[in-house]
């Protein structure tokens, strides 16, 4: 499938828009039964809304991804 970059599913994420651009900090990323803080940095362009861009990657790697990207129709645990 194509890949897209985009922020992972979460909760509790901080979100502020500054010049028409959206930024999304962190957060809470539900694994099984587990909750794990993420401090990723994502920003979007509200007026071309061309696509999410990632700032800072974050300390946490979320498991199945290679580099920023999940795959389309992918799920996040690997169960389908």
């Amino acid at each position: 499938g194509a890949k897209i970059v985009h922020p992972c599913p979460r909760i509790k994420a901080s979100m502020v828009v500054i010049d028409n651009v959206l930024w999304l900090h962190g957060g809470t990323f539900e694994q099984r039964d587990d909750e794990v803080t993420l401090d990723d940095v994502w920003c979007i362009n509200l007026n071309k809304m061309d696509g999410w861009t990632c700032k800072y990657k974050g300390t946490y790697e979320l498991p199945g991804e290679d580099g920023d990207s999940m795959e389309e129709g992918s799920s996040e645990d690997g169960e389908e």
